[in-house]
């Protein structure tokens, strides 16, 4: 054989290489964070106030994973008074196991909530509430 179909082969490889590289990405399910993300561009503004708000707090949101009890607890700042709201506990990795936690009728302005059903790994917390005439947000990494 000579070097003419040595590069005819090794063309050849590379082109089909490309095609079949193709095919499997084009097959990849790529899931979006959310399936309405151009309502919640939309709302970009009011979460930015939401967040501008939870950094004129004299105490922030205090969020912890005790592993001893499985339990996330979230302590409120206890200047604000008469909180509600939402936890949506965000798990990047897997869209279909989020959940929302409402917050209502705290006790000394904290709440915490079991994890025993919850996967191990990173878990995003995010906190949206109104207390007092305000919004606020605070969003906490923890790792189960």
């Amino acid at each position: 054989m000579n070097w003419g179909w040595k590069i005819a082969i090794l063309y050849g490889g590379f082109v089909t290489m490309m095609i079949t590289l193709v095919v499997l990405s084009s097959q990849q399910d790529i899931p979006l964070v959310t399936e309405d993300y151009y309502e919640k561009d939309l709302q970009y503004e009011t979460q930015m106030h939401r967040i501008a708000n939870s950094k004129t707090l004299k105490e922030d949101v205090n969020v912890k994973y005790d592993a001893a009890t499985q339990e996330i607890k979230v302590q409120f700042p206890k200047e604000i008074k008469d909180i509600q709201g939402e936890i949506l506990c965000f798990r990047p990795s897997q869209e279909d196991i989020d959940f929302t936690i409402n917050i209502e009728d705290l006790e000394e302005n904290s709440t915490a909530f079991g994890t025993s059903e919850m996967l191990s790994g990173k878990w995003k917390i995010k906190i949206t509430w109104e207390g007092d005439g305000e919004i606020y947000y605070k969003e906490a990494i923890i790792f189960i």
